[in-house]
């Protein structure tokens, strides 16, 4: 079973999380790998050590299983994750852009995704920061374990048109103006 907070709710049956098995090393860590599998994670095993890493978004944790004969093991993954819902604007009152690039700075990582999205981040100091062309804006905020942050980011950019006239009343009409 994983769970976002020490406390919280089992993750929904298709939440998406990601199950990595490997075999145990000598000191109980990710040895030779097996499988990947999706949501839900149950197979029949032979009995050994195996390390077992749940992962969800961006967030993830790990731990030595032992499998045994003839019993059922149960661990409890705790991924200690919140999430981050960003909707990247240009200005106030605008529509969110699907251009801007979000850039995400998280505990033990960093990663760019683009337009409105929703991530699953380690607990922990965050620091989002917005590109719409030219237009940048940072937010940085503590979320914990089983949160749910959701934030407009602004990144203040406008649209410019210019003319140009050789002389008044005259337009320049040429697409070789730069």
């Amino acid at each position: 079973d994983v769970i976002m907070a020490e406390g919280g709710a089992s993750l929904p049956e298709q939440a998406g999380n990601r199950w990595d098995l490997h075999k145990a090393n000598a000191e109980g860590g990710e040895g030779e790998y097996i499988t990947t599998t999706y949501d839900r994670y149950k197979a029949n095993l032979e009995p050994g050590d195996y390390y077992v890493k749940a992962s969800m978004g961006l967030a993830s944790t790990g731990q030595k299983v032992t499998a045994k004969a003839g019993e059922t093991a149960a661990p409890l993954f705790v991924l200690n994750a919140g999430t981050v819902k960003i909707r990247p604007l240009p200005s106030p009152g605008a529509e969110p852009s699907d251009a801007a690039a979000v850039i995400y700075k998280y505990p033990g990582g960093e990663t760019t995704t683009y337009g409105p999205n929703t991530q699953v981040v380690p607990a922990g100091e965050q620091t989002v920061t917005v590109k719409i062309g030219q237009g940048e804006a940072s937010e940085t905020f503590a979320l914990a374990a089983g949160q749910t942050i959701e934030k407009d980011i602004i990144a203040g950019t406008g649209h410019v048109e210019t003319s140009a006239f050789y002389v008044e009343g005259m337009k320049v009409d040429s697409s070789s103006m730069f």
